[in-house]
Protein backbone atom coordinates (compact mmCIF):
# COMPACT_ATOMS: atom_id res chain seq x y z
CA UNK A 1 0.00 0.00 0.00
CA UNK A 2 1.00 3.62 -0.50
CA UNK A 3 1.51 5.26 2.91
CA UNK A 4 2.38 8.93 3.15
CA UNK A 5 5.35 9.67 5.39
CA UNK A 6 3.21 12.00 7.55
CA UNK A 7 0.63 9.29 8.37
CA UNK A 8 1.33 7.13 11.39
CA UNK A 9 0.15 3.53 11.08
CA UNK A 10 -1.50 1.61 13.90
CA UNK A 11 -3.07 -1.82 14.28
CA UNK A 12 -6.15 -2.19 16.48
CA UNK A 13 -6.66 -5.58 18.13
CA UNK A 14 -10.25 -6.51 17.32
CA UNK A 15 -10.57 -10.18 18.28
CA UNK A 16 -8.86 -13.35 19.45
CA UNK A 17 -9.40 -17.08 19.29
CA UNK A 18 -8.40 -18.76 22.53
CA UNK A 19 -7.44 -22.39 23.17
CA UNK A 20 -8.16 -23.94 26.55
CA UNK A 21 -6.58 -27.32 27.09
CA UNK A 22 -3.45 -29.17 26.12
CA UNK A 23 -1.98 -30.85 23.04
CA UNK A 24 -4.22 -33.93 23.46
CA UNK A 25 -7.57 -32.20 23.83
CA UNK A 26 -9.13 -28.82 24.46
CA UNK A 27 -11.72 -26.26 23.54
CA UNK A 28 -11.71 -23.08 21.46
CA UNK A 29 -13.68 -19.88 22.01
CA UNK A 30 -13.43 -16.34 20.69
CA UNK A 31 -13.48 -12.84 22.15
CA UNK A 32 -14.13 -9.68 20.16
CA UNK A 33 -13.66 -6.06 21.16
CA UNK A 34 -16.65 -3.88 20.43
CA UNK A 35 -15.93 -0.27 21.38
CA UNK A 36 -14.81 -0.41 25.01
CA UNK A 37 -16.54 -3.76 25.61
CA UNK A 38 -15.38 -7.34 25.18
CA UNK A 39 -17.74 -10.13 24.11
CA UNK A 40 -16.87 -13.79 24.64
CA UNK A 41 -18.43 -16.31 22.25
CA UNK A 42 -18.36 -19.86 23.58
CA UNK A 43 -20.37 -22.47 21.66
CA UNK A 44 -23.92 -21.09 21.71
CA UNK A 45 -23.51 -18.15 24.09
CA UNK A 46 -22.19 -14.63 23.78
CA UNK A 47 -21.49 -12.79 27.04
CA UNK A 48 -20.00 -9.37 27.73
CA UNK A 49 -16.89 -9.63 29.92
CA UNK A 50 -14.69 -7.08 31.67
CA UNK A 51 -11.24 -6.00 30.50
CA UNK A 52 -9.74 -7.91 33.45
CA UNK A 53 -11.60 -11.08 32.42
CA UNK A 54 -10.46 -10.53 28.82
CA UNK A 55 -6.83 -10.32 29.92
CA UNK A 56 -7.15 -13.44 32.07
CA UNK A 57 -9.02 -15.37 29.36
CA UNK A 58 -6.49 -14.61 26.62
CA UNK A 59 -3.38 -15.55 28.55
CA UNK A 60 -3.76 -17.15 31.91
CA UNK A 61 -5.00 -20.10 33.81
CA UNK A 62 -8.52 -21.40 33.31
CA UNK A 63 -10.47 -23.45 35.81
CA UNK A 64 -8.92 -26.72 34.65
CA UNK A 65 -6.50 -25.91 31.82
CA UNK A 66 -4.14 -23.15 30.73
CA UNK A 67 -5.54 -20.55 28.33
CA UNK A 68 -3.68 -19.05 25.37
CA UNK A 69 -4.73 -16.69 22.60
CA UNK A 70 -3.80 -18.60 19.45
CA UNK A 71 -5.09 -16.36 16.65
CA UNK A 72 -5.29 -12.55 16.72
CA UNK A 73 -7.40 -10.32 14.47
CA UNK A 74 -6.36 -6.71 13.83
CA UNK A 75 -7.90 -3.73 12.06
CA UNK A 76 -5.36 -1.66 10.13
CA UNK A 77 -5.82 2.07 10.48
CA UNK A 78 -3.90 5.29 10.63
CA UNK A 79 -3.93 7.54 13.68
CA UNK A 80 -6.06 10.17 11.91
CA UNK A 81 -8.85 7.66 11.29
CA UNK A 82 -8.58 5.62 14.48
CA UNK A 83 -11.61 7.20 16.19
CA UNK A 84 -13.73 6.67 13.07
CA UNK A 85 -12.66 3.00 12.86
CA UNK A 86 -13.61 2.42 16.52
CA UNK A 87 -17.01 4.04 15.96
CA UNK A 88 -17.63 1.83 12.90
CA UNK A 89 -16.69 -1.27 14.93
CA UNK A 90 -19.22 -0.28 17.60
CA UNK A 91 -22.00 -0.26 14.99
CA UNK A 92 -21.35 -3.87 13.91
Amino acid sequence: SDWSSDVCSSDLLNGVIVHSGNANHGHYFSIIKKGDSYIKFDDESGLEITKEEYEKETFGCGESYPLAATLLFYIKSDIKNQKEMIEQTEQI
